[in-house]
């Protein structure tokens, strides 16, 4: 078999004792924090560059596929295999940065969480900001393109990526920062960069598909790879480089990148003398004075403020808004409000509302009373162009693939500038989609697309 040959190959390459292939740890090894689960054939954990690269040479010549995996700590499966597991996080820890901190150099091994602790001493931090990143390492933050709340896209790895070392499936190391790596790329793989050019080419002689990928990507994207680039660049190297990120390990293992930072700006406000409790202005719930809260600004600051409710609301000591934009009228802080508008609707249609309703921007809906599973009317809404997900609801009788209720979430709309009036019209569209789906859909549908009109998601 191939996959034995390939073992026999990469036992002169790997030290034995970073070798497994005993069930236990290939058991172990075999899932991520998602619910997937393979059991590879051989997990390799690697030392260097040079090493992966005769691995990925052995694995080409053999044809045996081949996943990179940093901490897994994905919910999607991207780090787990049934064939060879290359384990890229100890050995892969350096960090360097210059120019004061604005850009800073990565293996794909350091933790996120460890990029701020190092930027912190320049008052800069690291751009992208996973929910993970107290555990999710840079290689897999980049590679799948990993960004949290604030980040969006004007800070994502693909906006603040400079450079990378790449090594490619035959294992052939490509740093794409360095002219004399480039030159040396463009002579043995001059029809490989040939056809990354005629593809851009034949994408951007594409009027219409030039718009839509431009389309799909003004707003965060992280499904697929990343076609942007055959956009935005024209330099080959420049595509290479950017195509990597969001490609999961599938273009190629990535050993190295150089990345921009992000400068942190803090608000000065008044000193909090202690911790205390104090009602938010906006919903009136009870939260926790906090120092430090994180937040980025639309020009890409990441500004510092003392109060935050789970509503979204920041604001400081005189319960004034931090981020309200005057000019533009743009709505940071109205989910709970808006909530409130789509609870009353809900719970006068008949839903059953799990707690009897909700105190910030999320509530959970027993669909039981409508006879509609959490299913099918995420289906059923999905065609009327409104996106829920369907959610398990307590001591819930359906399996957790049907559940017997839907999660329903406002933060998206009003973030678009939707407020109270628009959510009552959303709630009923809802209501009329659960309850009489094949005779409302044209009045739901042009509901829909009456509030998308007068709210564009871009301009």
């Amino acid at each position: 078999m191939n996959i034995d040959r390939f073992k026999a190959e990469v036992a002169t390459i790997v030290d034995k004792s970073r070798v497994y292939t005993d069930e236990l740890r290939r058991l172990a090894w075999g899932t991520d924090a998602g619910f997937y689960k393979f059991m590879p054939q051989v997990i390799l954990r690697s030392k260097d560059e040079g090493e992966v690269s005769a691995i990925l040479k052995a694995a080409s010549k053999y044809k045996v596929p081949v996943t990179f995996r940093a901490a897994g700590t994905s919910l999607s499966g991207q780090s787990v295999t049934d064939s060879v597991l290359v384990v890229a996080g100890k050995n892969w820890e350096q960090i360097s940065t210059r120019d004061e901190g604005r850009t800073i150099r990565l293996q794909p091994g350091v933790i996120g969480s460890k990029v701020n602790d190092f930027l912190s001493g320049y008052g800069r931090k690291f751009g992208p900001d996973p929910a993970s990143i107290k555990s999710a390492m840079v290689g897999g933050i980049v590679m799948n393109n990993a960004s949290g709340m604030n980040c969006g896209t004007h800070a994502n790895s693909d906006k603040v990526m400079l450079s990378a070392r790449i090594v490619l499936a035959d294992g052939t190391i490509l740093d794409t920062g360095d002219p004399i790596s480039r030159a040396s790329f463009e002579a043995t793989h001059a029809d490989f960069l040939q056809r990354i050019c005629e593809l851009r080419d034949e994408i951007r002689a594409n009027q219409a598909l030039t718009e839509r990928i431009r389309y799909k990507y003004s707003i965060k994207n992280v499904t697929g790879l990343n076609l942007l680039p055959l956009i935005t660049f024209s330099d080959p190297f420049d595509i290479i480089l950017h195509l990597m990120v969001g490609s999961e390990g599938t273009l190629g293992f990535l050993s190295e990148v150089l990345m921009n930072t992000l400068k942190i700006a803090v608000m000065r406000l008044k000193k909090v003398r202690k911790m205390k409790m104090i009602k938010c202005p906006y919903c009136g719930s009870t939260a926790q004075v906090k120092k430090n809260i994180p937040h980025t600004d639309k020009n890409g600051n990441y500004i510092t403020a003392k109060y935050v409710c789970g509503c979204g609301t920041y604001f400081d000591e005189e319960l004034n808004f931090l981020y309200e934009d005057k000019e533009s009228g743009e709505r940071f802080f109205v989910q709970c409000t808006s909530a409130a508008e789509a609870e009353t609707i809900l719970l006068e249609e008949g839903f059953d509302l799990v707690t009897g309703g909700t105190d910030n921007h999320l509530m959970l809906a027993d669909l039981r009373p409508m006879q509609i599973t959490g299913k099918e009317l995420q289906s059923r809404l999905d065609e009327n162009h409104i996106t829920l997900n369907k959610n398990a609801i307590p001591a819930d009788p359906q399996k957790p693939t049907i559940t017997s209720g839907v999660r329903i979430g406002t933060a998206a709309v009003t973030t678009r500038g939707l407020g109270e009036p628009e959510m009552k019209k959303i709630a009923h569209c809802i209501a009329l989609t659960a309850k009489d789906f094949e005779g409302t859909q044209a009045e739901v549908r042009a509901t829909v697309a009456e509030i998308c009109e007068q709210f564009p998601m871009y301009k």
